[in-house]
């Protein structure tokens, strides 16, 4: 949507460059206030464009570095759980072992399975 935009005000504002142009040296005006003509025209067409950037493109990129920032927190989230997860097994391990005892691994793994789910 946005390259079409662009592209439309492109070809805008060359098509009017082109007729100001044209219709300033068949009304004998000088080379030189056709250059200028020409130079203010394109001049409308780069405002055409920056505002279309404007309107078009930076909600855009605002909503992606939304998203991006959301799928950090996740991520984050993620890994937390995933370490819950490891501590859990060890604990487990070590109550296997008899170096926990159940009421230790209990507490402990209580603390571990709110932050897990």
């Amino acid at each position: 949507m946005f390259k079409r935009k662009v592209i439309i005000n492109i070809l805008i504002g060359l098509a009017i460059l082109g007729v100001g142009s044209i219709f300033r040296l068949v009304n004998g005006g000088a080379l030189g206030d056709a250059l200028v003509v020409a130079i203010w025209w394109m001049y409308i067409g780069l405002s055409l464009t920056i505002i279309t950037f404007i309107e078009y493109v930076l909600p855009t990129i605002r909503s992606q570095r939304v998203n991006l920032l959301d799928r950090l927190s996740l991520i984050e989230k993620n890994k937390k759980a995933l370490r819950s997860q490891e501590e859990l097994l060890n604990l487990k391990k070590l109550l296997n072992e008899d170096i926990l005892t159940q009421s230790e691994f209990d507490k402990k793994a209580a603390e571990l399975k709110k932050q897990i789910l």
